[in-house]
């Protein structure tokens, strides 16, 4: 359902109207208000309105010019509001994410989902941001901390040997997605919390050892690692993984 209240400025040449929605829908409904002709936000982004299931109860106020032929460059919006029970195999290609409850902002430059959730079984805190224009050229991102334990190894097939990993700790990562192309994921942590061994060649890092794990993937089919280096304890290691 939704409320909408609409108010007319005539102080303005032409005359403005500002129109103020309450809405509460589900996720698509919701989405789908930024994607109606002849702006197309998502459509022109390169990503459906269905980035999901969930609730939504958005606020939004949009202000336009009273004129026969209104331009998308002539609204100006602003939209917020909560997402709940949110589930997307859609946002993050290959990857479901699910959270109780998500941010939602949208203006004419882009979209931000933002909270708490987690990818798969690995809980994370992120923001996804989606440019809105020409100049997006279908790009998205995904940026923020994640768990670093052994389900998170598994969950983006980092490729350490099993084993290798225990303890928990966060590292910072960015999924960069494009129209097209598989998404590239980057990760980053200083490993602190975490055990690391390696008995074949004698080596160890205690939780409380300071160390550095850097990943680059690609996340096709199968997934690529690009690059993996990872440091501590007077070691160093770094070079690609082949998975099939």
């Amino acid at each position: 359902y939704h409320r909408a209240c609409a108010a007319v400025l005539q102080r303005h040449k032409p005359a403005q109207a500002e129109i103020r929605l309450n809405t509460a829908s589900s996720l698509t409904a919701a989405l789908s208000l930024l994607d109606e002709k002849p702006f197309q936000f998502l459509t022109k982004a390169g990503r459906p309105v269905e980035l999901g299931e969930g609730r939504a109860e958005m606020r939004a106020t949009l202000r336009l010019p009273l004129v026969k032929k209104v331009q998308p460059g002539d609204v100006s919006f602003n939209v917020e509001g909560l997402l709940h029970d949110v589930r997307s195999d859609v946002v993050v290609p290959g990857r479901v994410i699910t959270a109780r409850q998500m941010n939602l902002a949208a203006t004419p430059r882009g979209l931000e989902l933002s909270g708490e959730g987690q990818i798969g079984e690995v809980p994370f805190a992120a923001t996804y941001r989606l440019p809105f224009g020409k100049a997006a050229a279908g790009r998205s991102e995904v940026e923020g901390r994640v768990e670093l334990s052994p389900r998170s190894i598994a969950e983006f097939r980092i490729g350490l040997p099993k084993g290798a990993v225990s303890g928990d700790g966060t590292g910072d990562f960015r999924i960069d997605m494009a129209k097209g192309a598989p998404a590239r994921l980057s990760l980053s942590s200083a490993l602190k919390g975490m055990v690391l061994s390696l008995p074949e060649i004698g080596w160890s890092k205690p939780a409380a050892g300071s160390g550095r794990l850097d990943v680059h993937e690609t996340l096709g089919k199968p997934v690529s690692v690009d690059r993996l280096a990872l440091s501590g304890a007077w070691h160093e290691a770094e070079g690609k993984v082949a998975l099939t």
